[in-house]
C-alpha cells in the first residue's frame, strides 16, 4: 500500500487592541488540519488527528462610564466575550473510511458561547445622608451567558443562565469607643487598661448575597427532548 505523506498544518494568532482608557479587546485564533501531528504525541503516533479543528475567541472590556459626566462619579465597566470552536472529521468515526465532503458537515462538533458582565458603582460622596448610606455603599454585578452546541448524538443543545450578586457595606467608618474598665482604676489596675477604649460596633460590617439560574434545552439524535431549569 502507498504511504500517505501529506504535510499537516497548524496556525495560531493572537491580537490585543487598546483604545485609550475606553475599550480593550483581545482575540485568539487557532486552527489545525487533519494531518497535523503534535510532537507531544511521540514517534509511535505516525498520523494526524484526522479532524480539522478551528477555534476563535474574543474578549473585551468597555469602560462605559466614560460616556457619562465625570461629576456623576459613576463606574460602569462592561465585560463581554465570544468563543466558537468547530471540529470537522475527515474519516468516519472509528474507521479508516474517508467521509464525502457533503457528509463531513453533518459529523461535525460545534460549540458557541456568548457572555457579558456589568458591574456599576456609584462613588460620589454627597451631603445627602440618604445617598451616602445607600448608593455609595451598595455593590452590584450582573452577568449572563448563552451556550449552543451541535454534535452527532446531540444535534440540539442550548443553555442560558444569569447571575446577580449584590452587597452592602454597613461599616460606620468612625469607631465609637468606651473605657469599660475605667471603674477599676481604684483597684490598682494598670492605667493602660483602665483608659483603654473598646469599640462598641464592629470595625467592618458587610452583607452580600447572590442569585442565579440556568436553563437547558436539548434534543438527541433519537428525538428525546430534555428541558432542565436550575435556580440557586
Amino acid at each position: 500500500t502507498d504511504v500517505r505523506k501529506e504535510p499537516g498544518w497548524a496556525m495560531q494568532a493572537t491580537s490585543s487592541l487598546i483604545f485609550a482608557d475606553l475599550l480593550r479587546l483581545s482575540t485568539s485564533f487557532y486552527r489545525t488540519d487533519t494531518e497535523f501531528h503534535n510532537l507531544r504525541d511521540g514517534p509511535q503516533e505516525n498520523r494526524g488527528s484526522g479532524v480539522t479543528t478551528t477555534s476563535f475567541s474574543l474578549d473585551g472590556n468597555l469602560e462605559a462610564h466614560k460616556f457619562l459626566p465625570p461629576s456623576w462619579q459613576v463606574t460602569l465597566p462592561i465585560k463581554f466575550g465570544y468563543a466558537k470552536s468547530l471540529t470537522v472529521p475527515r474519516l468516519i468515526r472509528g474507521t479508516d473510511i474517508i467521509l464525502p465532503e457533503e457528509l463531513r458537515r453533518q459529523q461535525r462538533s460545534e460549540s458557541t458561547r456568548k457572555n457579558y458582565q456589568i458591574t456599576p458603582r456609584f462613588n460620589k460622596n454627597t451631603k445627602n445622608w440618604l445617598l451616602n448610606w445607600t448608593l455609595t455603599r451598595i455593590s452590584f454585578s450582573y452577568n449572563k451567558s448563552i451556550d449552543q452546541s451541535y454534535s452527532v448524538n446531540l444535534p440540539v443543545n442550548k443553555s442560558s443562565g444569569y447571575g446577580t450578586s449584590f452587597g452592602y457595606d454597613a461599616s460606620l467608618g468612625r469607631q465609637v469607643g468606651l473605657p469599660f474598665f475605667k471603674w477599676a482604676s481604684s483597684l490598682g489596675v494598670p492605667q493602660s487598661l483602665t483608659q483603654a477604649k473598646f469599640g462598641v460596633f464592629p470595625r467592618s460590617l458587610r452583607f452580600s448575597g447572590s442569585i442565579g439560574s440556568r436553563k437547558v434545552h436539548s434534543v438527541s439524535n433519537t428525538g428525546v427532548v430534555t428541558n432542565t431549569f436550575q435556580r440557586g
